[in-house]
């Protein structure tokens, strides 16, 4: 099969093209009709032997899933978290996630394209098309989430940041972890690919690789960045990530690769991010998704980011008023917008569409532009 990554025409230069049969906008896909090709009442199914045996010989079922059996999700839960536990999702220790998450692939001849296709170091990105993601919200693009790519094969592995995205309940999260296709066959919807080092010669792509995938492993168990900034508050070293921060560190930093990684920041979003930064900065990183959501819906009605900000003041200091209130805006506007700047916050939308390589994957069949942010 041909593995080669075609190239996009960056957005500056497409304007609003749109690509062949996938013109027409995303719409917000129903729980119910996820995921993939497969109905979601099969996926809950007991499993026969039979079947567990296909799945198995067609490498879609990890191995640890023969451990598991009579497992129950509390004790996956306790085995994944327990002290010293490798940082990983609960594709590894959980049977239910791994069966519904083989029987995806099994019938979704996209993500079997995708776990053929994709190499190490490869950066994948991610879109669901929720309704009121805080992330595609943010950020104008389908893209919510990104991964680095560690491991090849019929079940790849990737390292991510996972947290605004991550599953609700899911003991794995908040942190740099590693996860299996499974983690996001049941959930996802579209895929893309980029190649950073692509364009290298032999030798100096599989050094590239090699260093961007030892950085990302060295940040397991780190906590997640829900200040999302690419700075750690001057201390040194980054403490903390955000998913596209964690793989664009990986690839562009010296710690890292030290690949040239292009990235098509929008500027209309600058005042949305600084009412964010500012807004985290005052209430810290507690309960972290109810104070970003009504930002975020603010920042998509076009309102004024020292409006949000004081919104967002007057829900969790309550004793706050009139003037102090506006004082308090204003000063934290004030230095969110100093530090704009050195903030280089980068979206898993502003890497789809920075020129890089791409390869496509959509498992709904959906259309989407991938040429234009919403």
């Amino acid at each position: 099969m041909d593995t080669t990554i075609r190239h996009r025409t960056p957005p500056a230069q497409a304007g609003k093209t749109a690509v062949a049969g996938l013109a027409a906008p995303p719409r917000a896909i129903k729980r119910d009709e996820r995921p993939g090709t497969v109905d979601a009442r099969v996926l809950s199914a007991p499993a026969s032997r039979a079947e567990e045996q296909a799945l198995m010989a067609a490498g879609w079922l990890p191995s640890e899933y023969a451990q598991a059996r009579g497992r129950s999700r509390a004790a996956a839960e306790a085995l994944a978290m327990r002290p010293g536990a490798p940082a990983r999702s609960m594709s590894y220790t959980d049977r239910e996630v791994m069966l519904k998450g083989a029987r995806t692939l099994a019938g979704t001849p996209e993500l079997q394209e995708l776990a053929r296709t994709v190499r190490k170091g490869d950066i994948v990105l991610t879109a669901e098309f929720l309704p009121g993601d805080p992330v595609t919200g943010m950020t104008g693009g389908p893209y919510n989430h990104a991964m680095i790519c560690v491991k090849e094969g019929p079940q790849p592995e990737f390292i991510e940041a996972i947290g605004v995205t991550g599953g609700k309940g899911d003991p794995t999260g908040n942190r740099v972890r590693q996860s299996r296709i499974q983690d996001y066959a049941i959930r996802h919807i579209a895929f893309r690919i980029l190649r950073p080092a692509d364009a290298l010669p032999p030798a100096q792509r599989e050094a590239a690789v090699s260093r961007a995938v030892d950085y990302a492993r060295q940040q397991l168990g780190r906590p997640y960045d829900y200040a999302f900034t690419n700075l750690d508050h001057g201390k040194g070293g980054e403490k903390a990530f955000y998913c596209s921060e964690l793989v664009y560190m990986a690839w562009a930093s010296k710690a890292g690769a030290g690949v040239r990684m292009p990235v098509a920041r929008d500027a209309s979003l600058n005042g949305g991010m600084r009412a964010v930064h500012a807004v985290l900065d005052a209430a810290g990183p507690v309960r972290p998704n109810e104070t970003l959501r009504p930002i975020v819906r603010q920042v998509m009605d076009g309102r004024h980011p020292l409006a949000i900000i004081q919104s967002a003041l007057g829900s969790f200091l309550p004793k706050l008023r009139g003037p102090d209130l506006k004082a308090l805006g204003e000063d934290l506007l004030a230095k969110a917008t100093g530090r704009t700047p050195d903030l280089r916050f980068v979206s898993p939308t502003d890497l789809a569409w920075g020129g890089l390589p791409v390869m496509d994957f959509n498992t709904k069949g959906r259309a989407m532009d991938p040429t234009t942010r919403r």
